[in-house]
């Protein structure tokens, strides 16, 4: 029976707290668009005018299309918050479990998202992006490059390096935030 080895890292994002306070603001816009577009539902759509007898829908349309506008307006608006707030707060979690690395994005510290899993038979070379051998790789055509940090500098103790590697049949270039041990593991 083989030991099974486990290490785990965090590309944690520098700028948390503005964005934790920046997302908050998102979610209760997003809540109260919400709330308006229910309201504006129920309440106004009560109060809708209906065709009296021998008038056209026509005379009505006006009221009608102001109710739908303005209903498409709150329900506009609470999907462009709620999709904003998925753009802050974000980090990453590295895994390495008996040679396959597990890539997983965090949402405001409470959801996860599985990016990927790589087995080691994936990984077709890993390094320092500081390297040629990255700028090379770069370069190639077909390459998709995936960001795995939030950062733009990396924290102290830590470097960006590289992996490249075949997963789903395509061949892609994922960029890390991590200490020299995630390469060891």
């Amino acid at each position: 029976m083989a030991l099974e080895t486990f290490y785990e890292e965090s590309a944690n994002n520098q700028k948390e707290k503005q964005h934790g306070i920046f997302h908050k603001i998102l979610y209760v816009l997003q809540v109260i668009c919400i709330v308006l577009a229910v309201g504006w539902l129920v309440l106004g759509g009560g109060f809708l005018p209906l065709p009296q007898e021998g008038e056209s829908f026509k005379t009505v349309l006006p009221d009608w299309i102001f109710f739908f506008m303005l209903l498409l307006s709150f329900s506009l608006g609470a999907l462009a918050f709620a999709f904003l707030k998925k753009r802050f707060n974000i980090s990453y979690d590295y895994v390495c479990v008996s040679g396959e690395l597990r890539i997983s994005k965090v949402f405001n510290q409470r959801k996860r998202k599985l990016v990927c899993r790589l087995d080691k038979e994936d990984i077709l070379q890993l390094g320092d992006v500081d390297s040629a051998s990255y700028d090379r790789l770069r370069t190639l055509p077909g390459i998709k490059e995936i960001v795995c940090t939030p950062n733009m500098v990396a924290e102290e103790g830590k470097f960006f390096m590289y992996v490249y590697a075949q997963y789903e049949g395509v061949k892609k270039l994922y960029l890390f935030e991590c200490r020299e041990s995630l390469l060891l593991n």
